[in-house]
């Protein structure tokens, strides 16, 4: 039985930021990966999205011209477009695997099941270490009512070759509204139904009230307060039962959150507590069990749960292995809901102020219906955070999150001479 320094359980993005971290420090490490290299971003997640996402900004881009110049409207070629989606999937486990082996980083494919705070087995053979590192994940929740196997997930949706006539996404969060910009411009009957009255509560609420105002002049019909009690399949449809009303739909997507990847780790053989979000960490991320340490979407934090995160996290932990003891410090975390507009968010938003950006110049010349920017700066003045509506609010959030973590002020925004006329030129308008 070979020890080793660091053992690390999923080769998502903050397990491989971890490993390669180490590695560089000389450590002795060991990755186990149960599904595929990589993780779900690249594979199954955000990356498959965005690519996507890439026809439906044709499509918006045109659709906004339209009277302007431009005549016209190009529709989603769905096949084509998985085709192309499967060029950036399909060599990612291969080539991350590749990559990690050339590292010279032991790897095990199989599931890990602890049987020590020092040992793990896979597939029958038994692996120790000094420490270990647990970036397993999340992956999306099932539907818990008779009929619920019917359901589809958002790995499903980024994988069908044909587009169904209609989808219904059970579920309101990002991800069932990510998806559902997407398949109703390709031309699925869309409708969201979400067991509550808010939608994105994290986000400011007046924005995800223009937000789902453009979703719903685009055809998405949302419909709140229901809960889902049953799935049947009815010849080429499925019924879905609610307490008030029933619908029908060619697939259900669930779409209600994301569990931690925890059920097969034998976490019980540990000192280590989890909960349904996760497992709980300290400023370290160390676990109950301090040579044990939680990243990335399966630790339970009260940050994001993002990629960058993970990674952040997985390259932090690494550095605390070398003997750093300061406590983690995540800088301002930019979020994005890729939909049509796009909503983005970085900072402390709680008092902000309004900018209606739609007759702005950046935002005018490719016809936006609605474009605002809302800005909180504290009692000197710095930028705190910032909330964004817009086609390219992914882009200008980035600019803005910028600022927070600079703490810029007015006179530091106009210090800086931006290429013109651009979003980062319009940034000395928002103090």
């Amino acid at each position: 039985m070979k020890k080793y320094d660091v053992g690390i359980i999923g080769a998502g993005p903050a397990g491989l930021a971890a490993a390669f971290a180490l590695q560089a420090q000389g450590k002795q490490v060991v990755m186990i990966e149960s599904y595929l290299w990589g993780g779900t971003c690249p594979n199954y997640g955000c990356d498959p999205k965005k690519v996507l996402l890439a026809a439906v900004e044709a499509k918006e881009y045109a659709q906004l011209l339209q009277g302007k110049g431009v005549q016209g409207v190009p529709t989603i070629n769905w096949p084509e477009l998985m085709t192309s989606k499967k060029t950036f999937t399909d060599p990612v486990s291969r080539g991350t695997f590749g990559s990690v082996t050339a590292a010279g980083i032991t790897t095990y494919q199989g599931k890990a099941r602890f049987q020590s705070a020092t040992e793990v087995l896979v597939a029958n053979e038994r692996i120790t270490a000094d420490n270990w590192i647990i970036a397993t994940g999340a992956r999306p929740a099932t539907l818990t009512v008779p009929g619920g196997e019917l359901a589809k997930t958002s790995e499903d949706f980024l994988g069908m070759e044909k587009l169904p006539a209609s989808i219904t996404f059970v579920g309101a969060g990002y991800v069932a509204l990510e998806l559902a910009v997407i398949a109703n411009a390709a031309g699925s009957n869309v409708q969201i139904l979400t067991h509550g009255e808010t939608i994105l509560p994290a986000f400011d609420q007046e924005l995800v009230a223009d937000f789902v105002e453009q979703l719903t002049q685009r055809g998405i019909k949302i419909v709140k307060n229901v809960a889902v009690t049953a799935l049947a399949q009815q010849e080429n449809t499925i019924e879905i039962t609610t307490a008030t009303e029933n619908y029908r739909s060619e697939m259900v997507i669930a779409a209600t959150g994301r569990p931690a990847n925890i059920d097969d780790l034998n976490l019980d053989a540990l000192d280590v507590e989890w909960s349904r979000h996760g497992i709980k960490v300290d400023q370290q991320l160390r676990t109950g069990a301090q040579n044990i340490f939680a990243i990335g979407d399966v630790a339970d934090t009260a940050v994001p749960k993002l990629t960058p995160v993970g990674s952040f996290e997985g390259r932090y932990v690494a550095a605390v292995l070398a003997g750093n003891q300061e406590p983690i410090q995540y800088t301002a975390i930019p979020t994005v809901v890729y939909g049509a507009p796009k909503l983005a968010q970085a900072g402390a938003v709680a008092t902000a102020t309004t900018f209606d950006v739609t007759g702005w110049f950046t935002y005018r010349r490719i016809g936006e219906n609605v474009a605002k920017v809302k800005i909180a700066t504290n009692e000197v003045g710095q930028l705190i955070g910032a909330s964004v509506l817009a086609t390219e609010a992914d882009q200008l959030i980035n600019y803005l999150t910028n600022a927070i973590n600079q703490k810029w002020t007015l006179a530091d925004a106009q210090a800086n001479i931006m290429a013109y006329p651009t979003m980062a030129s319009d940034l000395q308008y928002f103090f």
